[in-house]
């Protein structure tokens, strides 16, 4: 996983980005938990034109976002949950 720290950012500023952004998406940690996921703008170029092509598969950001927060205590829906909402929500789009 490839991870950087808000400390990281404090202490080099956008050259701790840029640096981790080499082996593609970045995790940010705040507090020793995963606070945000930063892309190049290749990947997001690369993630906007998927969901243009699959527009059945698409999800807007709130929607998405009630999807991962509904009836969920923070930090505890794992992979397997997560992959089980998006199978309801999606049909078969867990199955590509």
């Amino acid at each position: 996983m490839n991870t950087i720290t808000i400390a990281d950012i404090k202490r080099s500023g956008m050259h701790a980005i840029d640096t981790a952004l080499q082996h593609g998406p970045v995790h940010l940690m705040k507090r020793n938990r995963r606070a945000a996921v930063v892309l190049s703008e290749a990947q997001y170029a690369q993630l906007l034109a998927q969901a243009a092509a699959h527009p059945s598969m698409a999800v807007t950001a709130d929607a998405a976002l009630a999807l991962f927060l509904a009836d969920q205590p923070a930090g505890t829906l794992d992979v397997p949950a997560l992959a089980a909402r998006l199978d309801d929500a999606h049909g078969a789009w867990g199955a590509r």
